[in-house]
């Protein structure tokens, strides 16, 4: 392997790495206000702030409700919500 394809095979080993953090950032900062207000106290890891946050989605401002359905777990929600993709059987 040449010096150049190790070094942009790390660059993007190391930009794939960065894209969950990013996520994770981004509910972070959309949902500042929110995590002050309903999860205050919450341990941060394992999803527990995101549940947290979905347990009050109708009140949450729509940048946080934004960026809880277009990261981490909910981005796959909508596919889920339409049945046939998620494996549900119709009778």
């Amino acid at each position: 392997m040449t010096k150049t394809s190790l070094a942009l095979s790390s660059v993007l080993v190391l930009a794939c790495m960065a894209l969950p953090a990013a996520a994770a950032g981004k509910v972070k900062t959309d949902c500042a206000d929110e995590i002050s207000k309903y999860c205050e106290g919450v341990e941060h890891g394992q999803g527990r702030v995101r549940k947290c946050l979905q347990e009050k989605i109708e009140e949450v401002s729509s940048a946080c409700r934004t960026a809880l359905e277009t990261t981490g777990a909910g981005k796959n929600k909508n596919k889920d919500a339409g049945g046939a993709e998620s494996g549900a059987k119709a009778d």
